[in-house]
C-alpha cells in the first residue's frame, strides 16, 4: 500500500516536471522568437532639421522590454557601439551653408518626435558647448544661433526613457559657413562742381592691404588719409582765389585709374574796409619784425604737414555759442581805407566775449597750442589728410600738442590778443596752404561730407 502511494508521488512529480519542462521550453520558444523579432526597425524615426537639411541617427542605444519585462534586448544602428564610452569613427552628414551675410548666420535645428527631449551640442575649434543651456528641449522646440564663418559639429541626443522601454538617439553632422568674397574695390567721388571756398572729396573703399592709392591734381595738397582698415579718404581745397574752370584729377590703387575732371564756380565774396588802430598797444606788438618772423617760423610750416589717418566724422560744429560773424570767410579786405592792402580774409571772425568757451569742431589731433605776438593764444587741429582748423586772438588755451580731442571738447577761450580789433575767435580752416570756409562746413550738404553718402 505504501509502496502504491510512493509511486503514485512518484508520477505526479514527473508529471509536473514535464509539465513544467515543457511549459519553459514553450516560455523559452517564445521568448526566443519574440528576442529574434526585434530589430532596428523598432527604434523610433525621429525628424531633425539643420538648416533645412534631414539629418539620419548616426548612433543608437535602444533597450526593448522583452518576456513581460523580464529580459530586455539593446539595439544599436548600423554595427555601431550600443556602449556609448566606446570611442568611434561617424560618418558625418556635411552641409554647406553658403557664404557668411551681411549679418551673423542663423542656425536653425527642429525636432519633430512628440515622446522625446532632446539636448544639442555645438563644436568649433575642439570647444564643445551646449547650446540647449539648462533645460533640455522638447519636441518643436528650435535653436537659434549666431555664427561666424568656419567649420563646425553637431551633436544632438534624443533621450526617450520610458521604465521598460527607450533610450538615446545621436544624431551628428558638420556644416560649414564660408566668408563671403570682400567686396570690389570702389571709388566714391564727392561732388563734382564746388565753389570757390568748398572742399572737393574723394573716398576709396575696399583696397587691399598692399595697394597704397595715389591722386595728384592742380587744386592743390591732395592726399589720402586712412579711414578704416580698408577705406581711404582725401579732400582737396578749393581755395577763395582760385579761378573758376575745369581742373583735371587722377587717381590710382590697385585696378582703379581714375582720369577725370571738376568744375569750379566763382563766389561772390563780400568787400570790407577795416580799420586797425595801428597806435595801440598789442596791435603794435603785433605787428612788429619779432612777432611776424615768429608766424612764420610757426604756421607756414603746418601747411606742408599732415597725418595719414582720418580722425573726424559727421558734420563740423561751430566752435562757438552766440555772437555773430563780424568778417566772413573770403571777404575782400582792404585796412583803414588803402586799396593796396586789399587780401582776402582766410576766415570767419565770430564776434563773442572774452572768456567764452572754444570747442573742438570735431575730433582730432592738436598740433600746435602757444601763445604768439601776432595771433595771441593759438591753436591748430589737425584732422587728418592735411584737413586743419586754426584759432587765433584766444585769451586761454586749454590743450597742449599732441592732444587728441571729441567734438565739443574745450580747447580755451575766447580773447583779444595779438592782431586783433577787439574780442572775437578768429576760426580758420586749410588744407595745405589753400584755406577753405569753415562755414560751408555747418551745411549737410558740403563738398567734404558728399564722398560719405
Amino acid at each position: 500500500m505504501k509502496k502504491n502511494k510512493l509511486l503514485i508521488v512518484l508520477l505526479v512529480l514527473l508529471a509536473i516536471i514535464v509539465l513544467c519542462g515543457a511549459a519553459a521550453g514553450f516560455g523559452y520558444y517564445k521568448y526566443q522568437k519574440t528576442y529574434d523579432a526585434i530589430g532596428e526597425e523598432i527604434i523610433p524615426d525621429d525628424t531633425i532639421f539643420v538648416a533645412e537639411t534631414e539629418l539620419s541617427p548616426a548612433e543608437a542605444r535602444w533597450r526593448v522590454t522583452v518576456y513581460d519585462g523580464f529580459f530586455g534586448k539593446v539595439l544599436g544602428i548600423a554595427g555601431l557601439p550600443t556602449d556609448k564610452t566606446v570611442d568611434a569613427i561617424y560618418e558625418l552628414a556635411e552641409i554647406d551653408l553658403g557664404e557668411l551675410g551681411e549679418a551673423p548666420y542663423a542656425l536653425t535645428a527642429q525636432y519633430r518626435s512628440r515622446n522625446a527631449l532632446y539636448t544639442a551640442y555645438l563644436t568649433k575649434d575642439n570647444t564643445e558647448m551646449m547650446l540647449s543651456g539648462e533645460d533640455v528641449l522638447s519636441a518643436d522646440d528650435e535653436i537659434a544661433l549666431m555664427l561666424e564663418a568656419g567649420t563646425y559639429s553637431l551633436r544632438i541626443e534624443s533621450l526617450t526613457d520610458f521604465e521598460k522601454f527607450g533610450g538615446t538617439l545621436t544624431y551628428r553632422c558638420s556644416f560649414s559657413i564660408k566668408d563671403p568674397p570682400p567686396p570690389p574695390p570702389t571709388l566714391v567721388p564727392g561732388k563734382l562742381e564746388l565753389e570757390q571756398g568748398e572742399i572737393l572729396s574723394f573716398k576709396l573703399l575696399n583696397i587691399p592691404e598692399d595697394i597704397t592709392p595715389t591722386i595728384s591734381t592742380g587744386l592743390g595738397m591732395a592726399v589720402w588719409a586712412k579711414a578704416g582698415e580698408r577705406d581711404w579718404f582725401a579732400a582737396i581745397p578749393i581755395g577763395p582765389a582760385r579761378e573758376p574752370g575745369t581742373y583735371n584729377v587722377k587717381i590710382s590703387a590697385g585696378e582703379i585709374e581714375y582720369d577725370g575732371t571738376v568744375t569750379v564756380l566763382a563766389y561772390d565774396f563780400d568787400f570790407q574796409d577795416l580799420t586797425v588802430n595801428y597806435g595801440s598797444a598789442n596791435v603794435a606788438e603785433a605787428t612788429t619784425a619779432t612777432a611776424l618772423q615768429q608766424y612764420r617760423e610757426k604756421i607756414p610750416p603746418l601747411w606742408k604737414t599732415y597725418d595719414e589717418e582720418r580722425y573726424w566724422s559727421g558734420k563740423f560744429i561751430r566752435p562757438v555759442e552766440g555772437g555773430y560773424v563780424g568778417t566772413e570767410f573770403g571777404e575782400h579786405r582792404i585796412t583803414n581805407g588803402d586799396p593796396s592792402t586789399m587780401r582776402y580774409h582766410y576766415g570767419m571772425d565770430i564776434e563773442v566775449d572774452t572768456g567764452t568757451p572754444i570747442h573742438a569742431p570735431n575730433a582730432g589731433r592738436v598740433v600746435l597750442a602757444e601763445m604768439l605776438l601776432n595771433t595771441g593764444g593759438t591753436v591748430v587741429i589737425e584732422y587728418g589728410g592735411g584737413l586743419k582748423s586754426y584759432f587765433f586772438h584766444m585769451s586761454q588755451i586749454d590743450v597742449t600738442a599732441g592732444d587728441m580731442v571729441a567734438q565739443g571738447d574745450v580747447v580755451g577761450l575766447v580773447g583779444n590778443l595779438g592782431y586783433s580789433t577787439g574780442p572775437h575767435l578768429h576760426y580758420e580752416m586749410r588744407i595745405g596752404d589753400q584755406a577753405v570756409s569753415p562755414s560751408m562746413l555747418f551745411d549737410d550738404g558740403a563738398g567734404l561730407y558728399s564722398a560719405d553718402k
